[in-house]
């Protein structure tokens, strides 16, 4: 028995044309603001409605179809949120401590030491003393 497989579940279905239900709902609410502001105040001030409306549409907009590294807008807002607000931050780095190692260097000038000689033999003395036993050195 064979069961169908669905494919591209990741999708989502195009309602309004070319545009998801999401999408559709990203451009139709900043849609119906802008026309509220219309009747409220373009009459009254046209440029801070047209300053109003560009804001909001452009935000809508940009939720509708930004996508940044394959991820939607809505989606990195969303988890970007909720890492800063809502969990907690876990941090498990715990320092040892060394003991601190110091090296001191000093140079000093030494002095060297004259060496106490003492007076050669002469060629009789080592004649004796080899004759004697005593070795020269």
């Amino acid at each position: 028995m064979h069961f169908p497989v669905p494919q591209f579940i990741e999708r989502e279905p195009k309602i309004i044309g070319p545009l998801t239900f999401r999408q559709s709902l990203f451009i139709g609410i900043p849609f119906g603001i802008c026309v509220i502001l219309y009747l409220w105040i373009a009459k009254q001030n046209f440029t801070l409605f047209l300053i109003a409306s560009i804001l909001i549409m452009g935000t809508g907009l940009s939720l509708a179809f930004l996508k940044i590294k394959g991820r939607d807008l809505p989606f990195i807002i969303t988890y970007s949120l909720k890492f800063y607000f809502l969990q907690p931050k876990k941090f498990f780095w715990q320092k040892k401590e060394k003991p601190i190692v110091s090296f001191e260097i000093r140079f000093e000038k030494e002095i060297p030491k004259k060496e106490e000689r003492k007076p050669s033999l002469t060629l009789s003395d080592k004649i004796s003393k080899l004759k004697t036993g005593k070795g020269i050195f």
